[in-house]
């Protein structure tokens, strides 16, 4: 069925005798019904058809729908029982269509019906009583996405409604404000009544996903196409045959040499709504016309047409410019969204959320265990949604499927979400960008741009295979074989010269890169060539702006940097380039992943070839620089403002010392195994190895039945004490257990974290779930509990998720434990995670309702 949000009844091709084409045979359901030309459905509630509802020889309701591209339907209204996600829905009103006509014979094809979903009272979305629904279209090989309930995007505005009957204003039609029109910069010379209907209806805005193209009144069409026709006089060539109009009413057309393989660089036409804005850009704003061809040249045509010349008295926002939006539709508070997004990967998930309620799609899997976390997010009251396996859940197995219901409460910016069991987040995962509240602006310069890139590692083996074969061995990992920036290696490795990512900007701009450092086990320097970059959020908190050259970002860190671009065009092109930290004695990837950064032609007569060029490449820091990202790390203050407040505790309830670092356990009887002197590689932290429940942490603690599962002592302090920093101790053997640390709900906490230097000492980048944490003093050598805390940073401390603890050295956090349930801590090097490194939270319920944790869903994963 067709999606169509300017059509009311639905309907299904009933007619037998078509050849090649799905139907419904009324006669195989049982609880099928026709609906009788005298019944209240017939005569009242066809009120909106455009044309009147009549009876046929059999007394049935007879209807027949007419739509603008001249196609038609005809049958009889019944009634059927329609099944829904699960449910059954009896006497639902539909169509039974048994003739028609369309002008698209591609579509109708494919077509059995037409899903309608105005705001009629037989439609679709009102028979069903749906409050919300929304959609997205796709411009590539992906059906696209319908969502039936909440989706929440940022950008608003609202639905207009008109109670009293007029001549031209479709009552049942999705209508909204258009309030101006802008190529590129260029706001339209047209007052605002140009785009209010008039005192007979005439003029509304349309937002129907049933028509191809947008049609706007003669008035606002002249001007738009003068404008647009102007800014691409020079770069595209003007069918001039006055006898040609496309479809009637699209008389701006173009030839283009069939050849081309991408067109060139178009302005933007932008549709500005009250409080919204839709842009459209690109191959969106030219259609190539089919089988229209002149000499060695195609006819594309500019997408935007005359409604006049179709005898529309409407503006009508058709589903070709509404292609990778989300178009969300609130009919509860009359409102529709809409956010630019790539509609096969909104299929997947949702990277773009507002701070409100966040459904996660279902995660269905196939041969494996899985669990998705949503790094950063706090989860209040939603332990169960946090993701890590086997401490607030058990894994998804095959077969079965988890909803991950959250709410974000008081957080935007940049974080991410990936797969947290095993080492399967190599390569699941993505941005998850929090947008700031409506009408509240960023604390720095509005980018012309947003840009996530997400730093990865490529592996040409199975990462399951390696990491199972390390923990059998005992011994250290294979490296992978590659970083990548948005998934592709780039130039510097000999097989992906063109798996290079490119950004394409345009000189005198300003850009916000969203950095993501998703790689399973490096710490990455990044920088830009002969650019400078502001840093301006840290995992996802504002912070005092500052430049840099060269930035470090840790796994599971984000970095918001603003990049200001060259005022003119540079006559060069820049390496982007990022490659690892490291400080401990591993073996590790000792390469570099490279994108570009390329500024737009100035001239289109004659394009400039980006191959001849010269292309610079940045000066990063030496691989064991801990001099650089101390320095670096030092510079994250937090805005500490009014409106972004530091609230780090002042005063401590319970203090805490932790030792974090590598470690050893025995080889098994008849093993020979690969780790320092023949034993195996542990990890630690407090000189225990976590060892992995069978059941979720988060179960056994709410049920009531943790015994046997986990112990709630961990210990506030190392069991022994020694020279963390200086000559390791010769036993270097590890203790096991699944070990939690109790809190009462509203804890002040102090935890410092010792690096030692065991089997060599090594930056750990610890990730604490459920909570923000202030880092309030780091230093290098053993931590001095007398000395120390007198330089602690109290008033401007950094807010994190995730910190590095310094090698040979130590880190001081704080952190309110206002959030009940069974948190994970452990060291984004995945590779210490899967060695021990890792322990586990316990959060207790507070007193009041809001302070509990919720019962666990019915669809939760069992073990």
């Amino acid at each position: 069925m067709v999606l169509d949000t300017g059509s009311e009844l639905s309907w299904l091709q009933c007619n037998t005798t078509r050849v090649n084409q799905p139907t419904f045979d009324s006669n195989r359901s049982t609880s099928y019904s026709p609906i009788n030309c005298s019944s209240p459905t017939c005569t009242t509630r066809t009120r909106d058809f455009s044309l009147p509802a009549s009876c046929d020889p059999n007394n049935l309701c007879h209807a027949t729908l007419s739509y603008a591209d001249a196609s038609s339907a005809e049958g009889n209204l019944a009634s059927d029982t329609f099944n829904f996600a699960g449910s059954d829905i009896p006497g639902v009103v539909f169509g039974c269509m048994d003739s028609g006509f369309s002008s698209n014979s591609d579509e109708d094809s494919k077509t059995t019906g037409l899903m309608g979903m105005n705001r009629g009272s037989l439609s679709f979305v009102s028979q069903m009583s749906f409050p919300k629904f929304s959609y997205c279209i796709s411009g590539f090989d992906f059906s696209g996405v319908l969502l039936l309930g909440d989706a929440n995007f940022t950008w608003l505005t609202p639905l207009i409604q008109i109670s009293a009957p007029l001549p031209y204003f479709d009552r049942v039609a999705y209508t909204v404000q258009l309030e101006g029109i802008k190529v590129s910069e260029n706001v339209l010379p047209l007052p605002k009544s140009v785009y209010v209907p008039d005192h007979t209806g005439a003029g509304q805005t349309m937002v129907d996903s049933g028509t191809q193209f947008t049609f706007l009144l003669g008035p606002a069409y002249n001007v738009l196409r003068n404008e647009f026709l102007n800014q691409t006089g020079k770069i595209l060539r003007v069918l001039d045959d006055p006898n040609f109009v496309f479809q009637g009413a699209m008389d701006l057309c173009y030839l283009v040499p069939q050849n081309t393989r991408s067109l060139p660089l178009l302005p933007t036409v932008s549709l500005m709504f009250r409080g919204a804005e839709m842009s459209v850009s690109g191959d969106r704003l030219l259609y190539r016309v089919r089988d229209e061809v002149r000499g060695n040249d195609s006819v594309y045509c500019f997408t935007f047409g005359n409604s006049e010349l179709l005898g529309i008295e409407a503006y009508v926002i058709g589903n070709h410019h509404q292609q990778n939006m989300w178009m969300e539709f609130d009919l509860e508070k009359s409102r529709m969204g809409l956010a630019q997004v790539r509609c096969d990967l909104a299929g997947q998930r949702f990277d773009r959320v507002a701070e409100r309620d966040a459904p996660m799609p279902h995660e269905e899997h196939g041969d494996s265990k899985w669990a998705v976390s949503r790094h950063g997010i706090r989860q209040l009251q939603s332990g169960w949604a946090d993701g890590p396996a086997y401490i607030t859940q058990c894994p998804i197995q095959t077969g079965q499927s988890y909803v991950y219901n959250y709410t974000i409460v008081g957080q935007r910016g940049t974080l991410f979400w990936h797969a947290h069991i095993s080492w399967l987040r190599s390569t699941v995962y993505g941005p998850l960008i929090i947008l700031p509240k409506l009408k509240v602006p960023y604390p720095f310069v509005k980018p012309y741009k947003e840009v996530p890139l997400i730093f990865g590692e490529w592996f040409n083996a199975d990462t399951e295979a390696i990491i199972s074969q390390a923990l059998q061995t005992g011994g250290g990992p294979n490296v992978s074989d590659a970083y990548t920036i948005n998934g592709l290696p780039g130039p510097l490795y000999n097989c992906s010269v063109k798996d290079t990512f490119k950004l394409k900007v345009k000189p005198g701009r300003i850009y916000l890169l969203r950095l993501i450092n998703a790689a399973l086990n490096d710490e990455l320097f990044f920088s830009i060539a002969n650019h400078t970059l502001t840093v301006v959020e840290a995992d996802a908190i504002y912070v005092k702006p500052f430049e840099t050259e060269t930035l470090l970002v840790t796994p599971g860190q984000t970095t918001n940097v603003l990049l200001k671009t060259k005022p003119r065009f540079p006559y060069a092109t820049f390496l982007m380039t990022a490659r690892p930290y490291v400080t401990g004695l591993g073996t590790f990837d000792n390469s570099t992943v490279a994108g570009i950064l390329e500024y737009e032609s100035p001239s289109f007569h004659s394009p400039i070839s980006i191959k001849k060029l010269p292309l610079f490449r940045p000066t990063l820091p030496p691989l064991n620089d801990t001099s650089f990202a101390t320095t670096f790390s030092n510079k994250l203050r937090s805005l500490a403002s009014v409106q972004f407040p530091a609230n780090v505790p002042k005063n401590v309830d319970k203090r805490f010392f932790f030792t974090v670092g590598l470690g050893t356990s025995p080889c098994e009887q008849n093993q020979t195994c690969q780790g320092p002197n023949g034993t195996k590689f542990a990890a630690s932290i407090n000189n225990i190895s976590f060892v992995q429940p069978t059941t979720a942490l988060l179960q056994s603690h709410y049920s009531g039945q943790s015994s046997g599962v986990y112990n709630p002592e961990f210990p506030i302090n190392p069991t022994h004490w020694f020279n963390y920093t200086g000559t390791p101790p010769k036993n270097t053997f590890v203790s096991n257990g699944t070990e939690v640390m109790v809190l009462p709900f509203n804890t002040s906490v102090e935890l410092v974290m010792q690096d030692t230097s065991i089997l060599g000492a090594e930056s750990h980048p610890l990730h604490l779930h459920g909570f923000n944490f202030f880092v309030v003093g780091q230093g290098f050598g053993n931590y001095d509990s007398n000395k120390d805390p007198k330089n602690f940073n109290l008033i401007d401390p950094i807010e994190r998720n995730t910190i590095g603890v310094p090698s040979g050295g130590w880190v001081a956090i704080r952190f309110l434990a206002d959030n009940p349930g069974v948190w994970f801590m452990h060291c984004h090097l995945e590779v210490h995670t899967s060695w021990g490194l890792k322990m586990a939270w316990l959060v207790l319920d507070g007193k009041l309702p809001n302070q509990k944790l919720l019962p666990p869903p019915a669809d939760l994963p069992k073990c």
